[in-house]
């Protein structure tokens, strides 16, 4: 059966060996990564790398590791591509956690989009805290449908999918040993507030809620003087959408897994984006909150066009004199 691991833990692997050598084979996502005789010492044949080698293979999803000595499978792995050391296995933190370096309490709007993913069978129940208009609180529970890929179970817990009476103020997501809780910020603190979807460390989608947004244009142009006449050879008048998250908490990681993340998405038009800058700055008020700033610009993988607009790959200016 295959193990979960985290590639760090792959990067010393070691074998009994009776032969002076044998042809080791080592194949990541199906794919044959490494094919070599290699020798024992004392009887022993150890690996180095992997983990390196797996990580790179993996491009930032969930992948398989399959080892073969003298053409006998010797050990099977399913590798989550999580960079960061948790001080844990990958099978123990699984166990206890949600695929993410996010903290357990967190913030959220009424039309954010958040899911949670997590490896096992436990079946997630979802408890809501309403406000009723004569100050009493209700409590509701519903269990969301989540779907799987064999491995992964991801389920929708934003906060349109709560059916209750009154202002939903608060609501906690418990699967097994698995707990986080959202606490709903009221609608005057979610002016510009926006959605992001990355994919983290572990190789999932996850949402990650702004509290606001700030879309602004930043142009920059390099020019040069040719035959006297001064031209731009260079133009980025790209936009940039800066956005802030928090406030932060000890023990959250979301920053840095964003920053790292190779994919990643502005909601809810689903934008591809890259991370351009991130940044921290404390407010000094009573409580000296501390907040992220994120700014992020298109990937680049197309544009937007005008509904009539002319779609061409050239201007008029290009020369077809090499015909």
């Amino acid at each position: 059966m295959s193990k979960l691991s985290f590639p760090r833990n792959l990067n010393e692997l070691t074998y009994p060996l009776s032969s002076k050598s044998a042809e080791v084979e080592v194949e990541i996502g199906g794919q044959v990564a490494l094919k070599e005789n290699l020798r024992s010492v004392e009887g022993r044949l150890t690996l180095v790398g992997l983990g390196s080698l797996v990580r790179s293979y993996a491009s930032g999803r969930i992948t398989s590791l399959r080892i073969k000595v003298g053409g006998q499978v010797v050990d099977e792995y399913t590798v989550l591509p999580l960079s960061q050391d948790l001080g844990m296995g990958a099978e123990t933190y699984c166990a206890q956690h949600y695929l993410s370096l996010g903290p357990m309490d967190r913030y959220t709007y009424g039309d954010a989009q958040e899911q949670l993913s997590w490896i096992g069978s436990d079946r997630m129940t979802v408890t809501a805290y309403w406000w009723l208009s004569d100050g009493r609180v209700q409590r509701t529970e519903h269990s969301p449908l989540a779907a799987g890929d064999g491995l992964v179970n991801t389920a929708d817990v934003s906060p349109r999918t709560m059916s209750g009476e009154g202002e939903l103020v608060e609501y906690t997501a418990r699967c097994g040993g698995r707990e986080v809780t959202y606490h709903v910020l009221p609608m005057g603190c979610c002016v510009g507030a926006r959605s992001v979807l990355m994919r983290n460390g572990f190789g999932v989608l996850e949402s990650v809620t702004m509290v606001q947004t700030v879309r602004e244009s930043k142009s920059e142009v390099t020019s040069v003087r040719v035959g006297g006449e001064l031209r731009n050879y260079h133009t980025d008048a790209g936009l940039r959408t800066t956005l802030t998250y928090g406030p932060l908490q000890a023990y959250d990681y979301t920053l840095v897994d964003l920053l790292s993340s190779k994919e990643v998405y502005l909601l809810p038009q689903r934008t591809r984006m890259i991370v351009d800058r991130i940044s921290e700055n404390v407010v000094h008020d009573p409580y000296s909150l501390q907040w992220g700033e994120v700014t992020l610009r298109p990937s680049g993988d197309g544009i937007e066009l005008a509904p009539l607009g002319r779609r061409r790959v050239f201007d008029d200016h290009f020369d077809n004199s090499f015909e």
